[in-house]
């Protein structure tokens, strides 16, 4: 603990100050609340109180807090590693000096924690005098990051040598890139972990949401505050889940992240605002349903299934999901695009010395697939003069690619600083076609999840239903048997249920269904680095898987078990 405190630069009494007791004592305090106001309103028994426990276990947040925040610094700095060292090594083309190009990085905001380290280093040596290679050792002993630990080590050996900066960093694109494919690829498999690992917890929490179904007619507990116990759980497994493989996948997102607000961002809102709205409609029509039972429609929507309803509700949601689904996929075009195009601008430009205008007047005849009509904007900006920064930015945000974003930032700047268009226009190119094949190897382990995801939720919503349909009959079976025989010889031995809370309960089952579906739609937009409103489309089909699922499932067992009883 004292370790991690001091690696955050964490006085002791600061963290209790501004991290321990807040959290504790706020968490604390709620659990305490929670507890007196479930012994008032929940019956006894641990599974009664089990919802009211569940905060309980965010108290041991605090002491994990040192060690989740150098992790999630370690991972800033390893998804932003190939950006730093393709930034260094194009400044280093240029004339601009050593300290300069620290003060330039240290300034790049799409860096993060990196860029901080950055400035570590640049105020070691700029403020406090101290050499290049002795800051760069002071910041690698110190650094979370052991890519970005070893560059710094063979950085500082470099410059005690006298070795040329711009020869070194060129080698060490090479070098760097290679050790961000390992973690890149490392951390792909640790998600083949958590695959399996998110398959054996939900088969586990199927397991025990079938028990609990079933268990009240034997013990006498309120079966709808059961399902609601589990529900609790259900959600708070998808939350840590969520947030377990959110901090080991890479940090590669598709969309672009700038402030600006493009035409892609417009029409996105306006197809979302569609959405919600038909999704309002839908809900308000089957409320008014049931409010006018003798309309011409009730008698039609009633014979509907309630999971139906509910799926159809949600439906509209794909308006706005294949819409921002095509966006992305023609940014992923663009993507594939852009190395070709940064290579040939590079290299003719540096045939003409210099003369980029020119050079992408020659390249706007030429077909980069959805890339060209982005580069004829750029180059009639750049011709009405519209500004050079200015003209590369709007590029940026109108391909609306995060890679294309980083890396034109870089070829307009250490161009405009005197490097050679050439040697930045290959060094961009490599760099960029290593990153997305790295992306096309995780859309593959993202392929692979959705259909994990879709086989494990219609397991789910099969050994839930089977289960309340079991229960269902059980609870007929007593029930009649209660009317037939005298009471006292099933006294403590068979207990029933309300026919009321059994209706709740099948609407809890589908609660979580329709919550698991969220959360792994949210899952698998947070692997492949997609956009949010992406996830609309899986999570619409796997409503409806349950939905259907859960419906044929329920009339199977009902139909076998009937017919065995007759």
């Amino acid at each position: 603990m004292l370790d991690a405190l001091k690696q955050l630069n964490m006085p002791v009494d600061r963290y209790i100050k501004r991290v321990f007791l807040p959290y504790f004592t706020g968490t604390f305090i709620l659990c305490v609340l929670l507890f007196v106001v479930a012994s008032r309103y929940i019956e006894s028994g641990i599974l009664g109180y089990f919802p009211v426990m569940i905060p309980f276990i965010s108290l041991f947040y605090p002491l994990i807090y040192p060690y989740l925040k150098i992790d999630n610094r370690k991972q800033e700095i390893d998804s932003k590693i190939p950006f730093f060292i393709t930034n260094f090594g194009v400044l280093s083309i240029s004339d601009v000096d050593r300290k300069e190009m620290l003060n330039i990085i240290s300034k790049k905001k799409e860096l993060k924690y990196l860029a901080k380290e950055i400035d570590k280093i640049y105020l070691l040596v700029n403020k406090w005098n101290r050499s290049l290679a002795e800051a760069c050792r002071f910041s690698s002993r110190r650094t979370p990051s052991e890519v970005f630990s070893d560059f710094l080590d063979r950085f500082a050996y470099s410059q005690d040598s006298g070795e040329n900066m711009e020869k070194f960093l060129f080698k060490e694109q090479e070098t760097v890139m290679n050790d961000y494919e390992s973690y890149y690829k490392s951390s792909l498999y640790d998600l083949d972990i958590f695959k399996e690992l998110y398959v054996s917890i939900f088969l586990s929490l199927t397991f025990f949401m079938s028990f609990v179904i079933i268990i009240p007619f034997l013990v006498g507990y309120d079966i709808f505050k059961a399902a609601l116990a589990v529900l609790f759980f259900f959600l708070l497994v998808e939350v840590i889940l969520v947030y377990a493989i959110k901090a080991r996948v890479p940090v590669d997102p598709v969309w672009h992240s700038e402030d600006r607000v493009t035409k892609k961002d417009l029409q996105l809102i306006k197809f979302l605002l569609i959405s919600i709205g038909l999704c309002v409609a839908v809900g308000i029509g089957v409320y008014l349903t049931t409010v006018f039972p003798l309309s011409p429609v009730s008698s039609l929507v009633n014979r509907v299934p309630f999971q139906f309803l509910v799926a159809l509700m949600f439906t509209p949601m794909l308006i706005v999901g294949f819409h921002a689904r095509r966006i992305e996929n023609n940014i992923k075009r663009k993507d594939e695009n852009f190395p070709g195009f940064i290579r040939s601008l590079g290299g003719s430009a540096s045939a003409r010395g210099g003369a980029i205008l020119e050079s992408l007047k020659h390249l706007t005849s030429h077909d980069f697939g959805p890339l060209t009509g982005d580069i004829k904007s750029l180059y009639r900006r750049l011709f009405i003069r519209l500004g050079s920064k200015k003209s590369w930015m709007l590029f940026s945000a109108e391909t609306g690619s995060s890679l294309i974003g980083t890396f034109s930032k870089m070829f307009v700047e250490s161009v405009h600083l005197g490097s050679d268009p050439g040697k930045v226009g290959n060094i961009i190119a490599d760099n960029f076609s290593r990153i997305f094949t790295l992306r096309k190897y995780k859309f593959q382990q993202t392929s692979s999840f959705v259909g994990i995801v879709y086989g494990l939720t219609a397991g789910i919503a099969f050994s839930m239903a089977m289960s309340f349909g079991i229960a269902d009959v059980m609870n007929k079976m007593y029930t009649k048997l209660q009317v037939d025989l005298p009471s006292s010889a099933l006294s403590g031995i068979l207990y029933t249920a309300p026919e009321a809370s059994l209706q709740q309960v099948s609407l809890v089952i589908f609660a979580i269904l329709v919550i698991h579906s969220f959360f792994s739609s949210l899952l698998i937009r947070i692997i492949d680095g997609g956009h949010l409103l992406n996830s609309f489309p899986n999570f619409v089909f796997l409503v409806w898987t349950s939905a259907i699922v859960m419906y044929v499932s329920l009339w199977t067992v009902k139909s076998l078990i009937s017919t065995d009883m007759s």
